[in-house]
C-alpha cells in the first residue's frame, strides 16, 4: 500500500508539471496569436501607408528603380532632389512652387487652362534648331562682313590709287589749261589788235560809202517816179502778149556789202554791214566776185544764181559783222573786196513781197502749207515785208510749185464719187489762181521767183 502510494506521488507531480506548462503554452501562444494579429494589423496598415506614397506597380520604374538601389537617400529625398533639379532647370529655382512654374510657362505661352500645352523638351529642341540656324546665319554673316571688309579695303585702296591718279590729270590739265589760257590771251589780244585795225578800215569804207550813198539817194529819188511811169508804160506795152514757161528775167542787182578781211584758219570772213545796217544773227549772204552790179539771171529749170560760196553771220558788231563760210564751190576762194548778196536783205531798202502757193523745202516731192510758212518766215525775219494783195508796190513775187493741169472727171464720176469731184474743182481753182498770178506779175512787170531761184538768192542752206 505503501508502495502504491509511494509510485502514484511523481506522476502526480509529472502531471501537475505537464499541465503547468500547457497552461504556460497555451497562454503564450495566445500572447503570440495576440501580438501576431496586431503585428499584421499594423503591417496591414503599414503597406496601406507605404502605398500611399508608392505603388507596386511604380516600384518598377526607372527613377524608383535608381532611388531603391541608393543607399544614401531615401527614394521621397530621390524624387525631391529630382523634382528640385527640374525646377532649377525650368525656372532656375528648385524651391518653385507649381503655381509659380505655370505661371512661368504662361508667360512663354506654354500652358492653357493650366496644362502644359508643349513640351518644353520640343521647346528646347526647336530652341536649340533656331540657335544653330542663327550661329549658321552668324557664321555666314561673319564670313560676309569679312568679304565685305576686304572689298571696303579693297575699294578704299581702288579709291586712294584713283584719287591718286585723278589729282594727276587735274594737275596736267591745269598746267595745259595755264598753257591754253595764255595762248588765248595772245590770240584775244591778236584779235583785238585785228579787230581795231577792221573796224578803223570798216569806218573808212563806210564813211566813202556813205558819201557815194548820199549822192545815190538824190539819183535814187529822182528814178523813183520814172520807175513809176516805166512800170505803167511797160504794162501797156506787155498787156496783150502771150507768156511762155520761161520766168521774167530779174534786173541787175546791187551789192548788199562786201568782204574785208579774212579769217583763214576759223574759215571766217569779216563783212561790213553791222548792227546799225539791220544785221541780224542766222542771216546769209552769197558771195561774188568784186566789181559792179551783180546779173541775177537764169531759167526756173537752171538757175544758175549762186555764188562761188555761202557765208552765215555768227557775231554782230554796231558797224560790222563775222560770218562763217559754211558753203564754198570746189576751186574757189573768197577774198578782200568780194560782194554779198541776199535777196531780201538791203540796208536802206525794205522789199515787198508776194508769197503764193505750196512749198516743198524739205525735197520731199510734195509742196505743202508749211514750206510757205517757212518762206514767209525767211522774208519777215530778215527785214523784208510780206504783201497780202499784188499790186505795183510789189518787188518780187515768190511762187511755189506749180500745180498740175487737172483733168475733169467723167459724169458718171462725178455723180458717184462727189468727193472726187470736189478735189478737181479745188485743184483747178489753184491752177487757175497761180496762171492768173503769173499773168498778173508779167503785166506789171514783177520779177516771179520759183523756191529753188528764192532760196539760192537768200544764200540758204541745210543746217
Amino acid at each position: 500500500m505503501a508502495r502504491s502510494q509511494s509510485g502514484a506521488g511523481p506522476a502526480y507531480a509529472a502531471a501537475a508539471v505537464f499541465l503547468m506548462l500547457f497552461v504556460i503554452a497555451l497562454l503564450l501562444a495566445i500572447i503570440f496569436w495576440t501580438q501576431r494579429n496586431t503585428q499584421i494589423k499594423l503591417a496591414d496598415e503599414a503597406q496601406g501607408e507605404l502605398e500611399r506614397f508608392i505603388r507596386p506597380e511604380e516600384r518598377q520604374r526607372e527613377v524608383v528603380s535608381e532611388a531603391l538601389n541608393d543607399p544614401d537617400q531615401s527614394v521621397v529625398g530621390a524624387i525631391l532632389s529630382r523634382a528640385q533639379s527640374l525646377k532649377r532647370w525650368i525656372v532656375g529655382s528648385g524651391d518653385a512652387g507649381q503655381e509659380e512654374i505655370l505661371a512661368e510657362l504662361r508667360t512663354l505661352e506654354l500652358t492653357e487652362e493650366g496644362k502644359v500645352t508643349e513640351p518644353l523638351v520640343n521647346v528646347v529642341r526647336t530652341l536649340r534648331a533656331e540657335n544653330d540656324h542663327l550661329e549658321r546665319e552668324n557664321k555666314r554673316l561673319v564670313k560676309e562682313r569679312k568679304a565685305a571688309r576686304e572689298a571696303r579695303d579693297a575699294a578704299k585702296e581702288r579709291r586712294r590709287a584713283l584719287k591718286q591718279e585723278v589729282e594727276k590729270t587735274v594737275s596736267e590739265l591745269k598746267s595745259r589749261l595755264e598753257k591754253v589760257k595764255e595762248q588765248n590771251d595772245a590770240y584775244r589780244e591778236k584779235v583785238q589788235s585785228r579787230m581795231a585795225k577792221f573796224e578803223q578800215r570798216i569806218e573808212e569804207l563806210q564813211s566813202e560809202k556813205r558819201q557815194e550813198l548820199n549822192s545815190l539817194r538824190s539819183k535814187l529819188n529822182q528814178k523813183d517816179e520814172q520807175i513809176a511811169t516805166l512800170k505803167d508804160k511797160i504794162s501797156e506795152l506787155t498787156s496783150g502778149r502771150g507768156g511762155g514757161s520761161r520766168v521774167a528775167p530779174m534786173d541787175p542787182t546791187s551789192p548788199d556789202g562786201e568782204v574785208v578781211a579774212i579769217l583763214s584758219e576759223d574759215n571766217q570772213v569779216y563783212i561790213n554791214r553791222g548792227r546799225q545796217d539791220h544785221v541780224l544773227l542766222g542771216m546769209t549772204f552769197e558771195v561774188f566776185g568784186s566789181g559792179g552790179s551783180i546779173e541775177l539771171s537764169g531759167t526756173e529749170d537752171n538757175p544758175n544764181l549762186r555764188g562761188k560760196a555761202t557765208v552765215e553771220v555768227i557775231s554782230v558788231s554796231a558797224r560790222s559783222a563775222v560770218a562763217r563760210i559754211v558753203r564754198q564751190e570746189r576751186g574757189a576762194t573768197v577774198n578782200e573786196g568780194d560782194q554779198i548778196v541776199n535777196l531780201i536783205y538791203d540796208p536802206d531798202t525794205r522789199f515787198r513781197f508776194f508769197v503764193h502757193g505750196l512749198f516743198d523745202i524739205d525735197q520731199t516731192g510734195e509742196g505743202t502749207a508749211r514750206g510757205r510758212r517757212r518762206i514767209e518766215s525767211m522774208v519777215r525775219n530778215w527785214n523784208g515785208q510780206l504783201s497780202e494783195k499784188l499790186d505795183y508796190r510789189v518787188d518780187f513775187v515768190v511762187l511755189g510749185q506749180q500745180p498740175e493741169v487737172p483733168r475733169k472727171p467723167s459724169e458718171d464720176a462725178i455723180e458717184n464719187n462727189p468727193a472726187q469731184y470736189q478735189r478737181y474743182l479745188e485743184a483747178k481753182r489753184r491752177f487757175e489762181k497761180h496762171q492768173e498770178i503769173l499773168a498778173k506779175a508779167r503785166e506789171l512787170a514783177i520779177p516771179v521767183i520759183n523756191q529753188n531761184r528764192f532760196l539760192a538768192l537768200v544764200g540758204y542752206y541745210e543746217r
